[in-house]
């Protein structure tokens, strides 16, 4: 446009004179005769006012209009856009409306009683608590405390319950899971735990202890641990069974130090492979080392060390857990593996050696496993 104008005010001439007459044709001059030199002049001027405020309106046009304005990206509110971290342990709670339901089940199935209910979880960095699991508080209440088969009957009904309600549940899992008997005044508690229920230890004076459910191969492997408990010279001991294992609990003294030891036998069990024991699949662990860790706790400070070993035969893991407790110096005793190795046989636990594996064959299985070479 502007050199457009340029041109049609210059010198006429041949080549531009059509360009200009159209330009003059869209200007003031076009309602002018140019009859005469003095109206062509005045055409000339009026064309030439009217292209510059042509030329003006639109150059005032654009300055109107304003330049684009990046704006910035939309605010997102910090439990949507943003990474939630510090995360913390916490305990939420259930509806009445889901006590109810769980607490009609119950009476359904012929039990009188009650229920209590909360959920655990988490907390994340944004206020939002992350249920996982619900855990559960049944009170029943019985004729007798005494250890039959009527426990066992209401702990099987319970954990259908607390297992049914799962689904509608505010958790997707079952949590931790605790029965309490009472009985004019007294109670005695179970709880839950490894696919049996487990009796625990009186807390009250108003509670007893009422020993949990057995089957027929735990009592076999609580009789083995009876005796293997002569074997190892205990001088306090303790052997307790649920339906699925047996548990030794050990102490003795070790010259001036404190030595404790358990022992647990479990059906079906299911340990982990580094190297073999009598051609069984074992597993050797320490948390604590060649060093004593240095404990402190109401009674002052000791030393203490510690020892695990676990093997699997004949569909029964065996587990020994040691520890000792003295000065700086404390050293565990000789490894009682044997022993209890030798009692599994006697009991009948054991056939003899196995051919599970060899500690060569299996630690070159593991290594290869993760992708590492053995040492040649």
């Amino acid at each position: 446009m502007l050199k457009s104008k340029t041109v049609c005010a210059s010198k006429r001439t041949s080549k531009n004179k059509h360009l200009c007459l159209a330009l003059r044709g869209r200007g003031f001059g076009s309602m002018l005769k140019p009859e005469s030199f003095p109206m062509r002049k005045l055409l000339a001027v009026s064309n030439r006012i009217g292209i510059i405020l042509l030329f003006s309106a639109i150059a005032l046009g654009c300055e109107m209009v304003p330049p684009p304005v990046t704006l910035p990206p939309p605010s997102v509110p910090a439990s949507q856009g943003s990474s939630c971290t510090g995360y913390n342990w916490a305990y939420g709670t259930v509806t009445p409306e889901f006590i109810q339901q769980m607490e009609e089940a119950l009476t359904a199935s012929g039990l009188e009683g009650s229920v209590q209910a909360s959920t655990f979880g988490e907390n994340d960095g944004c206020g939002n608590f992350l249920a996982m699991s619900v855990d559960y508080i049944f009170t029943v209440r019985v004729e007798s405390l005494e250890a039959d088969t009527n426990l066992a009957s209401i702990g099987e009904r319970v954990f259908e319950i607390a297992s049914r309600f799962v689904e509608a549940s505010p958790a997707p899992n079952l949590g931790h899971l605790s029965l309490i008997f009472q009985r004019a005044g007294q109670t005695c508690a179970w709880v839950y735990d490894s696919g049996a229920w487990n009796s625990t230890a009186p807390r009250s004076a108003d509670e007893v202890a009422c020993p949990a459910p057995t089957s027929e191969e735990s009592r076999r492997l609580a009789d083995a641990l009876t005796l293997l408990s002569v074997d190892l010279a205990c001088e306090t001991s303790s052997v307790t069974a649920n339906t699925v294992k047996a548990v030794l609990e050990c102490e003795r003294p070790e010259g001036t130090d404190r030595y404790l030891l358990t022992v647990t036998f479990t059906i079906n069990g299911k340990g982990y492979d580094w190297e073999c024991f009598h051609g069984y699949k074992a597993f050797e662990s320490s948390s604590t080392g060649d060093t004593p860790m240095t404990v402190t706790d109401s009674s002052g400070t000791y030393y203490e060390r510690d020892r695990g070993f676990q093997w699997t035969a004949n569909g029964i893991l065996f587990e020994l857990f040691e520890r000792i407790k003295g000065g700086p110096g404390v050293t565990l005793p000789p490894d009682p593996r044997e022993a209890v190795f030798g009692r599994a046989l006697q009991a009948g636990l054991i056939a003899g050696e196995g051919s599970d594996c060899s500690t060569t064959e299996l630690q070159e299985g593991i290594l290869s496993t993760f992708n590492i070479s053995a040492k040649p």
